[in-house]
């Protein structure tokens, strides 16, 4: 909790053309673990225990925002920084610098309600880059883009001066650094970040500082720029320039009087971005050079707050000073180069109190992300910075008479091959061994549980049908893995049994109450019983998972057979329905069935009448028939009488 009665006094603060920054310190309650000892029985003394304690201490916050947003970056100063005083020495006396403590001062002070002490912007700039040199470890640094490591650390000096320092803010101002008191501005220009931030919100989208820098990092400026190679085909030797060297920034946009209007919509943002940042940042870096080849200066510190981290800053400002020097110039950069001003403000703010001067700083990590390499070639974050506060003194190695001349004892396992080296290297390469199988083993039985997870999910959903269900298990795939289906289930099945007893085992083992002779073996405890506690939930949720999909495809399967079983018995009760409808409505149309009765009825009889007519038709047919017959005989046997009697005429 920020003890804010000690605050008052303790904040320097920097109002930019762009940006405005803070620094503050905070009382913090900070947890120090020490051994718990005891004497046994005449023996030394035995630390068992690790006790936590907690003890107050101090941190430098350092905060940033945009100018514009001044009323808030004041509200909070106000209201968190600066409450009624209660103690007796505090003076309500703040430290600023920059343009802004000129031009808010009364605002400042109205609205804050103190005392505001207007310092020095070059002196407070000199002050905080001189206390990040000489304090913070790492925080200077070379770029090149073109060797294997883009970064290469400096280590804190003592011994940094002379050096020229070129602060880029919304303009840029070069120092010439001789010693803590001794500098002088030698130069500057007015092209710096106010600058690259007009110019990129005229001729792009961008909105902000960081939006417009995000821009660039994507562009090629070698779309808009004109090379050398574009002017002579290639590298101009006569010169000794190469192809690649920019001749004129934003060379390609020309057109003469004659030619047709640029279409700016066909023109890359990025590239434009990109160009203009390769202009401003070349000509700081031509700038500086000349000025420190003029008093013969070998190192530049780049500050301000306009590079950020950003690799083709760094990369153009490090080519440039390198180019026009010809080597004999080192481009340097500062991880936390935009809070020099703050920072000498806040110093100047405790100058006066002794105690301070005995105050030693380190970076706090636990928060600052900014020396931490996200890969080999870029740094997470150079905005974020807390310094820790000591109020003893802290130094390498205080008990060696010169810690720079300590050279501590090592063994060089390879020559020549040492015994010593083989078993350490048997022991790692068995512990990797190990550890692979049970990461792997367990990462396993994890995929499975997150598998089943899914499945049973798809299960769970209401759109999906138990008969869709089944005809996605007939699918040919799943014909295919039918038959070795139930193996892989009895066999997952008894896997992810032997997990889970061996997880319950691990757990009883580890569970225990020990009396642990080491306090790291009792953290070495605690770190395994969690691992066993954690294998227990992922073998015991799978192992249920995988009995619950089991069941769940069995009721799927049997449900679906009932649908179906359903579906036919509904068609033919339908079916039957529509016969008995249709009986039903034959015996309601009973008047309808009379009619065709007698209709039938009738037809028969006339049939009938037309049988018993035929029938006599026959009858008279046949009498007729018979007496024909009669009258041919009768006709016949006269003819043979007459024949007779001819003949017997003759034979007379």
């Amino acid at each position: 909790m920020v003890n804010k009665a000690m605050l008052s006094y303790r904040l320097g603060s920097q109002y930019g053309g762009s940006l405005a920054k803070v620094v503050y310190m905070s009382e913090i309650t900070r947890r120090k673990s020490v051994w718990s000892c005891s004497e046994d029985e005449g023996e030394s003394d035995i630390c068992r225990d690790l006790v936590e304690t907690a003890e107050p201490a101090l941190r430098l916050h350092f905060v940033k925002t945009e100018t514009k947003y001044i009323d808030k970056c004041i509200d909070f100063i106000k209201t968190e920084l600066m409450p009624t005083c209660r103690s007796s020495n505090c003076s309500r006396v703040v430290k600023a610098t920059g343009g802004g403590a000129h031009k808010y001062f009364d605002k400042i002070v109205s609205e804050i309600g103190c005392s505001m002490d207007r310092v020095s912007e070059i002196e407070c700039v000199i002050t905080g880059c001189n206390f990040l040199l000489k304090n913070i470890n790492e925080e200077v640094f070379q770029f090149s883009k073109d060797s294997e490591t883009h970064y290469k650390f400096r280590h804190h000096d003592d011994q940094v001066f002379p050096y020229l320092l070129v602060n880029i803010g919304s303009g840029v101002s070069i120092i010439k650094v001789l010693s803590d008191t001794e500098f002088e501005r030698v130069g500057g220009t007015a092209m710096g970040g106010g600058t690259f931030w007009g110019l990129g919100s005229l001729l792009t989208d961008a909105k902000g500082f960081d939006e417009l820098l995000k821009l660039a990092t994507g562009g090629k400026s070698q779309n808009v720029d004109m090379l050398v190679k574009d002017i002579y085909g290639g590298t101009y030797e006569a010169m000794n320039l190469p192809g690649d060297l920019t001749a004129s920034c934003f060379g390609k946009t020309v057109r003469a009087s004659s030619d047709e209007p640029i279409d700016r919509s066909k023109l890359n943002q990025a590239d434009i971005a990109k160009s203009l940042l390769h202009m401003i940042s070349n000509d700081i870096a031509q700038i500086a050079c000349l000025y420190a080849r003029l008093y013969e200066l070998k190192n530049i510190y780049f500050g301000g707050f306009f590079i950020r981290g950003n690799e083709s800053t760094m990369h153009s400002i490090s080519y440039g000073v390198s180019f026009w020097s010809k080597g004999e110039v080192t481009a340097l950069f500062l991880r936390h180069e935009g809070y020099l001003g703050a920072l000498g403000a806040f110093l100047k703010s405790i100058q006066e109190e002794a105690e301070m001067m005995r105050f030693t700083y380190d970076e706090n990590f636990s928060l600052n992300a900014s020396a931490i390499m996200n890969d080999a070639h870029s740094i997470v974050d150079f905005s974020m910075f807390e310094l820790n506060v000591h109020t003893d003194q802290h130094s390498a190695l205080p008990l060696l008479e010169n810690s720079a001349l300590y050279k501590p004892d090592t063994i060089d396992y390879l020559d020549p091959p040492s015994p010593v080296f083989n078993r350490c290297i048997n022991v790692f390469k068995r512990e990797i061994n190990r550890n692979f199988r049970m990461s792997l083993m367990w990462n396993a039985a994890a995929g499975i549980l997150l598998s089943e997870i899914v499945i049973v999910g798809f299960f769970c959903i209401n759109y999906i049908s138990s008969r869709r269900w089944q005809q996605i298990f007939k699918l040919r795939i799943f014909t295919l893995l039918a038959p070795s289906a139930a193996t892989a289930f009895y066999v997952t099945l008894i896997v992810l049994i032997c997990l889970f007893g061996d997880s319950v085992m691990s757990m009883y083992k580890y569970s225990g109450h020990h009396d642990f002779q080491h306090p790291g073996a009792k953290y070495e405890n605690h770190m395994h019983l969690f691992r066993s506690q954690r294998n227990f939930y992922i073998s015991g949720c799978a192992l249920f998972f995988l009995l619950i999909i089991n069941r769940f495809t069995k009721l799927l399967s049997s449900h679906a057979t009932l649908v179906a079983s359903n579906a036919a018995l509904e068609s033919q009760a339908k079916n039957a329905n529509e016969i008995a409808q249709q009986y039903m409505e034959q015996v309601d149309n009973g008047p309808n069935l009379d009619k065709d009765k007698e209709e039938l009825q009738n037809e028969i009889n006339e049939l009938k009448k037309e049988i018993h007519k035929l029938k006599a038709d026959h009858s008279a047919l046949k009498s007729q028939s018979e007496g024909l017959a009669r009258e041919y005989d009768r006709v016949v046997e006269e003819l043979s009488k007459q024949g007779d009697s001819t003949s017997n005429k003759k034979d007379d």
